[in-house]
Parts: structure tokens; C-alpha cells; sequence
């Protein structure tokens, strides 16, 4: 596998090239980085974001525990170690502890305002910058499939999507098995998950040939990458690739920020009439975006680790 396409949103860019370089990513591996999208996103809110994140992460355990996430919806602190998305492997629990919220109507354990000062209105800047992101790829997924560019405008409308702040590190026992496992193998749920990382890396894709393949932290860049919801969408012409995070080396810890754009609740979403080849018919019978989520939350977490 070649390196993930690097794609500028620069607004003198021609709509249609950066149309086009997306859907030629979307066929492929479903991963590619954007770059100048400072007319979408202020420059200066990934670097709040992340040094809010790394704000939460320190404050006592014990402070962090009593925040807990409840359900798929709420949002609140996940455990160390509470998180497999790969059910088969015993070892598959990640090496990480995590915050994630949703939209500001749907209920989340907030730390206190004394104990990590602006993090709250850091995080929802973030949540609306980066929705507004999601929601103008969208459109140039729309526009490379031949749709209307705002045919998937109300999926992206008062959408349940979840901002997740992870904390990866590893434990003291790192020669244990598994201790390398950040996140295990998986793919995600969603239409579009838009990624912040730090620099320390540990993200890697599974190529065609079946080898991971490192995807290194580009500044000023968001890694965005297809889920599992988008490809049923389009009868799988469009991929969600399987990806993996490697746990950083002994001392050293890891911070980043998935943007996982889920839809609205009551969102049916129905395979693309011309993603289904003549005389065939779709692979997936319509869903709701949250009876979706709600499926895949279920088999993955395990809220009493």
C-alpha cells in the first residue's frame, strides 16, 4: 500500500478535483488525510482540543471514575482497558482510557468547571467545527457519486455524532501479552470518522495484501477514514477499512481525538439505488442510524471492566 492521499480543501482548489481525489481514496482504502481547512475549522482548535484532553487525563482516577459512561448515547469517561473491538480476542482490550460526548443535547458526565478551566466550551467548539467538516465531505462524497451534493445533508443534521478524547499508554507489565494493543483491529461503525492525532503515531491500516501499513502523523492534518455504515450505504463500492492503533513505547503517551459521524437517530439509511448493479439487488436491507449504533456499542464494550 502506497501512503494514504494527502487531500487540500484549499478553497481556490477546483471543487471538482477535490471531488474527484476523494472518490478515488473512497474506492480504494476509505482513509485519507485533508489539509487547509482553516475556512472550516480554526487553526488554533485542534491545539485547544488536544491540551484540553491532555487536562482531563490528569486529573485524579478517582475523578474520572465517577464521570462514567453509561450507554451508547450518554457520554462520560471510559475506563483503561474497558474498550475490544475485536470480541474474539481475548487480548483485544486496549491499552487506553477515554472521554466522549455527543451533541449538546444528549446527557454527559462534564467534569467540573474549577478542575479543568474552558474544557467544556473547548470540547463543543470542537464538536461544531469538526461537524461542519464532516458535514461538507459529505457532500463531496455526494457530488462523486453522481447525487445531489446535499443528498446527505439530513443524515448529517442534528446527528448523534461522538467525539471521543483517547489517552493511550502502556502498562507497567509491557512485556505482558497484548500490552502493545492501543486499539485492536476493527473498523468503524459510522459514515465518517475524522481523526486529530498527536505526534506520536501508532495508527495503521490493513492494505489490500493484507500487511499494516503506518499512517504518521502529518501536522495541521485530520485522517479521515469511511466506516462500516457508509460502505452499506453504497452496496460496498465505498470501503471501511480495517485499522489498528499500536500502544506507544513504555513512557511515553499518546493523545488523539476520533470524530465519529453517526447520523441522526431516526436517520433510515438505504442502499444508493445507483450502487446496485443492474438486475442485482442490495446487500443490506435499510436501518436506522441509532438501532445501527446501538448493535454495534452492544457487542464491543464492556461497561463493568
Amino acid at each position: 500500500m502506497e501512503n494514504i492521499s494527502t487531500i487540500s480543501l484549499n478553497i481556490q482548489r477546483p471543487e471538482q478535483d477535490i471531488v474527484e481525489d476523494i472518490r478515488a481514496a473512497c474506492l480504494t482504502y476509505g482513509f485519507f488525510q485533508v489539509t487547509d481547512y482553516t475556512h472550516i475549522i480554526p487553526k488554533e482548535l485542534p491545539i485547544r482540543a488536544l491540551e484540553a484532553s491532555r487536562q482531563f487525563f490528569q486529573l485524579p482516577l478517582a475523578t474520572k471514575q465517577s464521570l462514567r459512561k453509561l450507554d451508547h448515547i450518554s457520554g462520560g469517561y471510559e475506563p483503561y482497558k474497558v474498550l475490544n473491538l475485536e470480541p474474539s480476542n481475548k487480548y483485544g482490550f486496549g491499552h487506553n482510557e477515554g472521554f466522549s460526548f455527543a451533541a449538546i443535547n444528549h446527557p454527559t458526565a462534564w467534569p467540573d468547571e474549577s478542575l479543568t478551566h474552558g474544557f467544556q466550551v473547548t470540547m463543543r467548539d470542537y464538536y461544531d467545527a469538526v461537524s461542519s467538516l464532516a458535514a461538507q465531505l459529505g457532500r463531496y462524497i455526494a457530488i462523486g457519486l453522481g447525487l445531489s451534493r446535499d443528498y446527505f445533508d439530513d443524515f448529517f443534521t442534528d446527528q448523534l455524532a461522538h467525539v471521543k478524547l483517547a489517552h493511550y499508554y502502556r502498562p507497567q507489565e509491557s512485556d505482558s501479552i497484548g500490552s502493545n494493543v492501543g486499539v485492536a483491529a476493527h473498523t468503524d461503525w459510522g459514515a465518517i470518522t475524522i481523526l486529530l492525532q498527536d505526534e506520536i503515531g501508532g495508527l495503521e491500516v490493513l492494505d489490500q495484501a493484507s500487511q499494516w501499513v503506518e499512517v504518521p502523523p502529518t501536522p495541521n492534518a485530520f485522517v479521515v477514514n469511511l466506516g462500516d455504515l457508509l460502505q452499506r450505504w453504497t452496496n460496498d463500492l465505498y470501503k471501511s477499512t480495517k485499522h489498528r492503533v499500536i500502544s506507544p513505547p513504555a513512557g511515553l503517551h499518546r493523545y488523539s481525538i476520533p470524530f465519529f459521524s453517526q447520523g441522526r437517530p431516526d436517520y433510515i439509511v438505504k442502499t444508493i439505488e445507483s450502487c446496485i448493479p443492474p438486475g442485482k439487488e442490495a446487500k443490506y436491507p435499510p436501518i436506522k442510524a441509532e438501532a445501527y449504533l446501538k448493535l454495534k456499542f452492544e457487542s464491543t464494550y464492556s461497561m463493568v471492566a
